[in-house]
């Protein structure tokens, strides 16, 4: 998926042609997604595609492509000091971003299914907190990221103000998904091949 949108020369190319093409809508998510660069979160010797529109994979790590995280962010209607759970959470650029809107007071959780994956998304968020410079502007709600498999969580695990999973979900875990929020909460996770928020 992706290709929505013109590929742009850096990060803020990325994100103007993101915002013109209505997929950023809100400042909040502007800033996190110019926060963090996409590029940060490639494989060097893949640098060259961080900032066009598509997805990337390579072995277990995966980057959805920029107009899906932006309609995600967009739709969890994230606040400060909110609680996240990111189910598949992959290399922690979506966690990253999150992490800057929710602030000192919010929860941000990863569950991911492949460990090598957990180590890549550490060494990345390592680098973020070591070279940013965003924190000038955000209080930072770093993310913890667990292995485990989403479908096989603890039934007493807590429940959240914000769930993302970003992998296809059969129609026969939907309620599953949604006893993982608290009342009044939202999930965003594909369902019938689209991708869209799912009030409690």
């Amino acid at each position: 998926m992706g290709g929505a949108v013109s590929a742009g020369e850096d990060n803020d190319e990325l994100i103007d042609n993101l915002k013109e093409a209505q997929y950023i809508r809100t400042e909040l998510v502007e800033q996190a997604f110019r926060a963090i660069d996409r590029a940060d979160y490639y494989l060097e010797e893949f640098k060259e595609n961080a900032y066009k529109d598509l997805a990337w994979k390579h072995g277990n790590i995966h980057l959805s492509a920029p107009c899906i995280y932006s309609e995600v962010m967009e739709a969890l209607d994230l606040q400060p000091g909110l609680s996240f759970l990111n189910l598949g959470s992959g290399t922690g650029y979506l966690s990253s971003m999150v992490g800057l809107i929710l602030g000192p007071f919010g929860v941000n959780h990863g569950v991911e299914l492949h460990p090598d994956v957990i180590e890549y998304a550490k060494q990345k968020l390592d680098f973020f907190i070591r070279t940013s410079d965003s924190f000038d502007k955000f209080d930072f709600c770093e993310p913890s990221f667990v292995p485990g498999n989403c479908l096989e969580l603890s039934p007493d695990c807590s429940q959240y103000d914000r769930v993302y999973c970003g992998a296809g979900v059969q129609k026969e875990h939907e309620d599953y998904m949604k006893s993982l929020l608290k009342v009044g909460g939202i999930l965003v996770m594909p369902l019938e091949e689209k991708v869209r928020p799912l009030p409690n």
